[in-house]
C-alpha cells in the first residue's frame, strides 16, 4: 500500500531529529515544536529498550502526511534513501562523561517511577554509576558509537547486544563526516548557527530562539563539570569510565574537529 502512496505523493521535505537522550534534544524539540506546531510529530514506542529502524521511520512519515518535523529518541540513524523525500537529519553529540553526570541529575529530579530514576533518588552519584555499570549500564558505555553505527539491516536485537569495536567506531566516524548536520551540546549556540545554515534553503523562517529545557546544572564550563565528576566519583571509577567509553571519546574528539571546520566555514570563531 505504501508503495502506491509513494508513487502518487509529491516529494516532501522533512526535518528528522534523532533525539539522543541527554544531548539537549528537548531544547531542539522546543524550537521545532514552537515553529511547526501541528506539523511537529514526536514518536517513541513504549519501553526504553526499543529501537525504531530506518524503514519503520520512513513508514511513520508516510502515515502522517501533515508531518514536517519528526523527533524520536529511538529512531536509528540514518534513514534509508527515499526518492520521494528530502530528509534533513539533525542530532547532537556530547562529551560522554559529562553526559553521564547529566543522566544522574536528570533521573534524580525527574518525576518518574522507572527503576533507574528511583535508584538515582536514593543514591549518590558514585553509588548510582556503580549500580548502573553492575546492571549493564548501556547508556554509559560508548553510547554514541552504538547509536551511530547501526548497519541499516539485520535484527535489531542482535544490534542491541553486539560488542563494539573499531569497526563500529569507523562507521560512526564516517556518518559524522558525511552528515549534513550535527551539533555539539557544549557549543549549543554555534550548533544552532550551523543548523540554520543547514536548513535555511527549505526552511528559511525558523525562529531559533529558545528556553533551555531540562537544565540540570548552572556550571557552564565543561572542564569544571568534568573536574567535579572526577571529584564525586573518585579517580579510579572516573578512569574506568574513560576506559569503557574509549570509542565514544575518540568519536567526540573527531566530531570536534569536523565541527570546528564547519563553524569556520560559515565565519564563526572557534572556541572549542
Amino acid at each position: 500500500m505504501h508503495d502506491v502512496i509513494r508513487k502518487i505523493t509529491k516529494k516532501r521535505k522533512i526535518i528528522v531529529h534523532f533525539h539522543i537522550f541527554k544531548n539537549a534534544g528537548c531544547t531542539i524539540d522546543y524550537i521545532m515544536r514552537n515553529n511547526f506546531h501541528k506539523h511537529y510529530f514526536s514518536y517513541d514506542n513504549p519501553g526504553q529498550s526499543y529501537f525504531i529502524s530506518g524503514n519503520e521511520g520512513i513508514e511513520y512519515i508516510y502515515k502522517n502526511p501533515a508531518m514536517k518535523v519528526f523527533s524520536s529518541h529511538q529512531l536509528l540513524y540514518p534513514l534509508p534513501e527515499d526518492s520521494n523525500l528530502t530528509v534533513y537529519s539533525i542530532f547532537l553529540l556530547r562529551h560522554p562523561i559529562d553526559r553521564i553526570g547529566s543522566i544522574y541529575r536528570f533521573e534524580k529530579k525527574h518525576l518518574s517511577f522507572t527503576q533507574s530514576s528511583l535508584k538515582a533518588k536514593v543514591m549518590d552519584f558514585k553509588e548510582y554509576v556503580l549500580w548502573k555499570l553492575d546492571n549493564g549500564g548501556k547508556t554509559m558505555r560508548n553510547f554514541h558509537v552504538h547509536r551511530l553505527s547501526y548497519p541499516g539491516n539485520g535484527d535489531i536485537t542482535t544490534f542491541r547486544k553486539r560488542l563494539l569495536t573499531n569497526k563500529e567506531l569507523d562507521t560512526a566516524k564516517g556518518r559524522l563526516k558525511n552528515s549534513g548536520y550535527f551539533g555539539i551540546v557544549e557549543r549549543f549556540d554555534d550548533s544552532l548557527l550551523l543548523m540554520k545554515d543547514y536548513l535555511q534553503k527549505d526552511f528559511p523562517d525558523i525562529d531559533y530562539s529558545y528556553v533551555i529545557q531540562n537544565k540540570s546544572t548552572d556550571i557552564e564550563n565543561i572542564e569544571q563539570r568534568l573536574y567535579m565528576i572526577r571529584e564525586q566519583l573518585g579517580a579510579q571509577l572516573y578512569e574506568n569510565l574513560l576506559k569503557i567509553n574509549d570509542l565514544d571519546i575518540e568519536l567526540y574528539n573527531y566530531a570536534l574537529n569536523i565541527f570546528k571546520n564547519r563553524i569556520e566555514s560559515i565565519g564563526v570563531e572557534n572556541n572549542v
